[in-house]
C-alpha cells in the first residue's frame, strides 16, 4: 500500500479536501509515471479514466488512485492515464466499513439479468453515491454514540443500491438511487399497511431518529 507499480494497484483512500500543486509530487512518483507511460503500446480510444496523487496524512510516498473508484483500483500499463496532479488529505476509512465498502464495490461487477431475471444493472452513479450515503450514516450513528451494525449490501430490479438491517421483528432497508435521492421502509411486522412505513430519507436528524428505532 505503500508503493505503486505498473500493473499493480492502489488503494483507494477517502479524500476531505485538494489543493493543485505538481510540486507535491516525489522524485519517486514522477519515475513510476514516467517509467509507466514509457511503456505505453498506444493511445487508447475509449475514455480515459482521470488519476489523483494521493498521499498519507503521515507522509510517506504518493500514490496515483482514481477518486471515482469505491475500491482497489488496477493502472493498466497499456492504458494512458489522465493524470491530474492533486496533493490531498487522505484519511482512513473506519474498520467497520472495510468490508461495506467492498461489498458495494462488487456490485459494479453484476450485469443486467444479474439474478436470473429483467433486471437492471447496478447503476454507477447509484454505487458512488451509496458509498458517500453509508459513510454519512455511519457518522451519524458514531454521534449519537449507538451501536453500528453491518447492512447486507444489494442492488434492486430498477439498478438502485439497497443497504438491508435486521433487528429481532424489526426491519430497515434503504434504497439509494442513481439520481441521488434516498429513501427507508421499516417494518415490523407482515402486514404492509400496519406492519411499515416508509418515504424518504435526508437529514442527519431524520437518519439518526431513524436508526434509533431500529435499535431500541
Amino acid at each position: 500500500m505503500n508503493t505503486l507499480k505498473a500493473g499493480g494497484t492502489a488503494t483507494f483512500m477517502r479524500r476531505k479536501g485538494a489543493s493543485s500543486g505538481s510540486e507535491a509530487a516525489s522524485i519517486y512518483t514522477v519515475g513510476v509515471i514516467n517509467n509507466l507511460i514509457g511503456r505505453m503500446a498506444y493511445v487508447p480510444t475509449e475514455a480515459r479514466k482521470r488519476w489523483t496523487l494521493w498521499r498519507w496524512d503521515t507522509g510517506g510516498p504518493f500514490m496515483l488512485v482514481d477518486p471515482g473508484a469505491t475500491g482497489a483500483t488496477t493502472i493498466h500499463p497499456h492504458v494512458l492515464p489522465h493524470v491530474t496532479w492533486y496533493q490531498s488529505t487522505t484519511s482512513s476509512l473506519p474498520a467497520d466499513l472495510e468490508s461495506t465498502f467492498a461489498d458495494i464495490d462488487a456490485l459494479k461487477e453484476l450485469k443486467a439479468g444479474w439474478n436470473g431475471y429483467d433486471v437492471a444493472a447496478p447503476k454507477i452513479e447509484a454505487i458512488h453515491d451509496a458509498t458517500e450515503w453509508i459513510e454519512q450514516m455511519y457518522e451519524d450513528v458514531m454521534r449519537s454514540r449507538l451501536a453500528w451494525r453491518k447492512p447486507h449490501v444489494a442492488a434492486d430490479e430498477n439498478g438502485d443500491v439497497t443497504f438491508e438491517w435486521w433487528n429481532g421483528d424489526q426491519g430497515l432497508t434503504i434504497y439509494v438511487s442513481a439520481d441521488g435521492s434516498v429513501s427507508y421502509l421499516k417494518d415490523w411486522g407482515l402486514d404492509i399497511v400496519d406492519d411499515m412505513e416508509g418515504g424518504p430519507l435526508s437529514t442527519p436528524e431524520e437518519r439518526r431518529k431513524l436508526w434509533a428505532w431500529f435499535v431500541r
